[in-house]
C-alpha cells in the first residue's frame, strides 16, 4: 500500500502549513465587495415555514446520553432539531454604522458557514415525503421535492451501510465560501465546521430523544445524485438518520426525480482554488473501512493525573445551546475548577453512534494534547489527554502560556486562557484504514470533538474558540509528535471579554 507521505491528501496538507515565509511572502486582502453570500436559496422551490419551536423538556449536557428509542418525528421535531443545532442564534450589530451579521448555533471559522442542510423526510408526521432544504435566514424548508423517496432511503443506508430512518439529514459544504477568506487552507476549514455541524445536530437530537447515527463513509456521487446537486457548488460531507427506523420500504420505480428551484448565485467573482479541487476529487471516494491499529500515543515524562468524568452544572442544555459564542478575546485571569476540566475533556471526546470515531475500541484517530494555564489543581504544562483512562500525562512541565501563543500565531486567546488544545491526528492510522477519505474524517472528529469543547464550556459558565491558523510543523517539533501524527487543529478556553461596542438582536421575528 502507498505510504500516506506520498499521497494527493498529504501533499496538500504539507501544501498549505503555515509557517513565517509563506504568511510573509504571499500577503491577502480580503475582496469586500465579493464576500460570498452566507445564506443559499433554491429560488422557485415551494417555501413552507416551519413552526415556531417549542422549548424541550430541560436537559443537562454533561449527563446528556445516546437515545435509544424514539417517539414519532413530527414537524415540530423537524423544527425544534433545526433551531437547536443549524438555525442562526442572534444578530450582531454596530450602531450608526450599518453593520450587522448573523451568528448561528453551529459554530464556523470565520462565521462564514460553508455548511449547508439538507432533509429526506417519510412518514414525518405534518410534512409531505420528499427532499428540503434549510432555508436557515427564513426558518423556512424549501421543498426540492415531493414525493416517495423509498429508493433514495435504500440507496443512502445501502451506500452508508446504515438503517433508513424517518428523518436523514444530508450535510453539505460550499468550499468558495471558506476559501474567499482563507485560501487553499479552506478545505481544512471546511470541514471542521462540518464537524462542528455534525456535533450540533448530534447534541439536539440526544436532547430530543431522537436515536441519531452520523456517518461520512461514502461515495460523494450517490448523495450528490439522491439530493440532485450534481453539477453545483455544494458537495456531500456527512449523512445523519435519525428517529425511528422507516418500515417497509418499497421499489417506486421512480428513476429520475425533479428537483425544483434554482441554486442562488453566492458571488460574481469566485475564486478558483485547483488545490482545493484536487484533494476533494482523492478524497470523495467511499474508502475502505479496514481494520487497522491506530498508533501508539506519545510517552509522557510519567506523571500522570486522574481526571473526574463530570461536575455540578444546573444550566439547561437549550440555553447552553443557544448562548454559545466563540470570544474574540479572553481575560486572561479566569481558572476552571479540575473538576470543570475534566467533565469538559470527557464529554467533549465522548464518541457518537456511526462512524465519525474510527479505530480500535472506538478510540478515534484524534488525541487531544492540553496546555494548562488556569485549571485548579492541575499544575501548569502540557499534558495528553487519554481519553480510554480519562487521565492527562504530561508531556511538558512550567507555564506553557507563552508557548501556546506563539504556536497559534501568536493569538494571545491561545495563551489567555483556561487552557487550550492542540488536535493531533493519526495521518498513518487514518490512511491505513479509509485510504484517502481517511483526510476527511480526522478533520470531520477535530471539528466534533471541538462542537463538544464548546458546549462543555459554556456549561461550566466560560467560552471557547476554535483556531484554525498554527505553525504546524513547529507544532508538531514542540510536542515531540512521532511518525505518521500531526496536528490539525487548535482550540482554547476560558472567559470571553464582552465587545460593548457591538449590539446583539434577536434571531427571527417569533422570538421577539
Amino acid at each position: 500500500m502507498t505510504h500516506f507521505r506520498d499521497t494527493t491528501f498529504y501533499r496538500y496538507h504539507c501544501d498549505t502549513k503555515h509557517t513565517l515565509a509563506r504568511l510573509y511572502s504571499h500577503p491577502h486582502f480580503l475582496d469586500w465587495a465579493n464576500q460570498p453570500n452566507p445564506f443559499r436559496h433554491y429560488d422557485g422551490a415551494e417555501l413552507i415555514d416551519l413552526p415556531v419551536p417549542e422549548r424541550p423538556a430541560a436537559r443537562e449536557y454533561f449527563g446528556l446520553a445516546n437515545a435509544t428509542e424514539s417517539a414519532s418525528v413530527t414537524l415540530s421535531t423537524v423544527s425544534q432539531l433545526l433551531y437547536y443545532s443549524m438555525a442562526i442564534s442572534a444578530w450582531k450589530e454596530v450602531p450608526k454604522r450599518g453593520l450587522r451579521w448573523a451568528l448561528r448555533v453551529n459554530p464556523s471559522s470565520g462565521n462564514l458557514h460553508p455548511t449547508e442542510t439538507h432533509l429526506i423526510a417519510r412518514n414525518v408526521a405534518g410534512l409531505e415525503d420528499g427532499c428540503y432544504h434549510f432555508r436557515v435566514d427564513g426558518f423556512q424548508l424549501e421543498q426540492r421535492y415531493a414525493g416517495p423517496v423509498d429508493d433514495v432511503l435504500r440507496g443512502l443506508c445501502g451506500e452508508c451501510a446504515m438503517a433508513p430512518r424517518v428523518l436523514t439529514v444530508v450535510l453539505t459544504s460550499i468550499f468558495a465560501r471558506e476559501a474567499w477568506k482563507y485560501r487553499a487552507r479552506a478545505f481544512r476549514y471546511c470541514h471542521h465546521d462540518l464537524g462542528h455541524a455534525v456535533g450540533a445536530i448530534a447534541e439536539a437530537s440526544r436532547g430530543l430523544g431522537l436515536p441519531c447515527f452520523c456517518n461520512h463513509l461514502f461515495d460523494d456521487s450517490v448523495i450528490e445524485q439522491a439530493l440532485g446537486l450534481d453539477g453545483g457548488d455544494e458537495v456531500p460531507g456527512a449523512v445523519l438518520s435519525m428517529g425511528m427506523e422507516a418500515e417497509d420500504l418499497r421499489s417506486t420505480g421512480v428513476n429520475a426525480r425533479c428537483f425544483q428551484g434554482t441554486a442562488n448565485v453566492l458571488t460574481d467573482a469566485p475564486i478558483e482554488y485547483s488545490a482545493i479541487e484536487e484533494v476533494y476529487r482523492a478524497t470523495a471516494g467511499r474508502g475502505g473501512a479496514r481494520d487497522a491499529p491506530v498508533s501508539p500515543p506519545t510517552c509522557g515524562d510519567g506523571v500522570a493525573l486522574s481526571l473526574q468524568r463530570s461536575c455540578d452544572s444546573r444550566r439547561d442544555l437549550w440555553d447552553v445551546i443557544r448562548q454559545r459564542r466563540s470570544g474574540v478575546n479572553f481575560d486572561g485571569k479566569t481558572a476552571i475548577s479540575a473538576d470543570e476540566f475534566g467533565a469538559i475533556l470527557h464529554r467533549a471526546t465522548a464518541a457518537a453512534p456511526g462512524d465519525v470515531f474510527h479505530g480500535p475500541e472506538r478510540r478515534g484517530f484524534v488525541r487531544c494534547y492540553v496546555y494548562v494555564h488556569r485549571v485548579s489543581g492541575v499544575d501548569a504544562g502540557v499534558y495528553q489527554y487519554d481519553r480510554c483512562e480519562h487521565r492527562l500525562v504530561r508531556v511538558r512541565a512550567g507555564d506553557q502560556r507563552k508557548a501556546a501563543t506563539r504556536l497559534s500565531l501568536g493569538q494571545r486567546i491561545a495563551g489567555d486562557s483556561a487552557f487550550a488544545v492542540s488536535m493531533i491526528a493519526d495521518f498513518d492510522g487514518a490512511y491505513r484504514s479509509l485510504g484517502e477519505r481517511g483526510y476527511r474524517a480526522m478533520h470531520l472528529e477535530a471539528g466534533f470533538i471541538g462542537q463538544g469543547l464548546y458546549l462543555g464550556a459554556e456549561t461550566v459558565g466560560v467560552n471557547a474558540t476554535g483556531i484554525g491558523a498554527f505553525f504546524d510543523d513547529k507544532v508538531n517539533r514542540y510536542l515531540g509528535l512521532g511518525e505518521g501524527s500531526e496536528v490539525i487543529y487548535h482550540f482554547t478556553v476560558g472567559r470571553a471579554v464582552e465587545d460593548v461596542r457591538l449590539r446583539t438582536t434577536a434571531a427571527y421575528p417569533f422570538e421577539q
